[in-house]
């Protein structure tokens, strides 16, 4: 095998840092994004704004939705899980707009965005927002294709 030479190696290190810096910086900016349009029997009730949400804030939305942890009996509040995470994913100005309402905390008789996400969507549009989730951060992607095998 050729040895490479110090101009070489250094091309290879700046493509390998700049690929690095590319997959590290995936879930930002606007164009990740995604329209959410709520609709029943035909008709769009609302829509909103999500955005992909990193590892720390899946981790932090679990551990806020698991009771007894550390405990033989710890248990996760799944769809609470859930509805938080929608929260949590919505841009600032639609959750103010929708979720942080106080109007509609007063109707809903609420105490917080999560609870009125849980009050608003069906199971099943909390459902299939999960798996948006999922899939805007890699889940959905198939990992045949973004893994190859040398």
């Amino acid at each position: 095998m050729a040895k490479l030479t110090d101009a070489e190696l250094e091309k290879f290190d700046g493509d390998i840092a700049d690929a690095l810096l590319g997959a590290a910086a995936y879930r930002d900016g606007e164009d990740k994004r995604r329209k959410v349009t709520i609709k029943r029997k035909g008709k769009e009730i609302f829509s909103f704004m999500i955005e992909p949400l990193s590892e720390e804030e899946f981790d932090r939305c679990r551990r806020e939705n698991t009771k007894n942890r550390g405990r033989r009996n710890e248990e996760l509040d799944g769809s609470r899980f859930v509805a938080q995470l929608i929260y949590e994913a919505t841009i600032d100005e639609d959750k103010k707009r929708l979720w942080k309402n106080k109007t509609v905390w007063e109707k809903l008789n609420v105490a917080s965005g999560v609870d009125v996400v849980q009050k608003v969507l069906t199971p099943a549009e909390r459902s299939m927002l999960e798996n948006t989730l999922l899939d805007m951060v890699g889940y959905g992607d198939d990992l045949s294709e973004m893994i190859k095998n040398a």
